[in-house]
């Protein structure tokens, strides 16, 4: 079979940068907006506005106001968080 109609098998990228660095920090959850982001304070004094990881919707894990979580980002770019881990204690 040619190379024409095989495909190119996930080797040629086009115009995508590569991905960025993702930096994990705890919070607390200080408040919730109906359009399902959540404001979280971080350990380093940060406030972020981050979105539920798409596990958790799957898994339907419910954060709330107090919750303990881990955040993930990309390095540089905090509107993009998501929150991919919720803390029993």
């Amino acid at each position: 079979m040619s190379d024409q109609f095989r495909g190119n098998s996930g080797q040629h990228r086009g115009n995508r940068a590569p991905p960025a660095e993702m930096v994990e920090m705890r919070g607390n959850v200080t408040g919730a907006q109906e359009d399902g982001s959540y404001t979280v304070a971080l350990s380093n004094g940060l406030q972020i506005t981050a979105s539920l990881a798409g596990a958790m919707r799957r898994f339907g894990v419910v954060v709330s106001v107090g919750d303990k979580v881990t955040v993930e980002m990309p390095e540089g770019q905090p509107s993009r968080s998501r929150i991919t881990f919720r803390h029993l204690a």
